[in-house]
């Protein structure tokens, strides 16, 4: 689901029973997802979803079973 908090969106998730939330950046290998199930966004020109420290840009989230 994707609200807006003022100038930014967030976009939250619930992943499915035994699994666990990792996001891809750049690269094709998952990464576990920090605490905060949720990302971020901001207006041009930052028109990017990135993790809840508002810093690290992402391409993807994904549940998938624990690696």
């Amino acid at each position: 689901m994707v609200q807006t908090t003022g100038t930014e969106c967030r976009q939250t998730w619930a992943c499915p029973a035994g699994t666990q939330p990792y996001y891809y950046d750049y690269s094709s290998v998952p990464i576990d997802y920090p605490p905060g199930e949720y990302a971020q966004c901001y207006p041009p020109p930052r028109n990017n979803w990135y993790l809840p420290d508002g810093i690290t840009q992402i391409q993807a989230v994904s549940c998938e079973s624990p690696i």
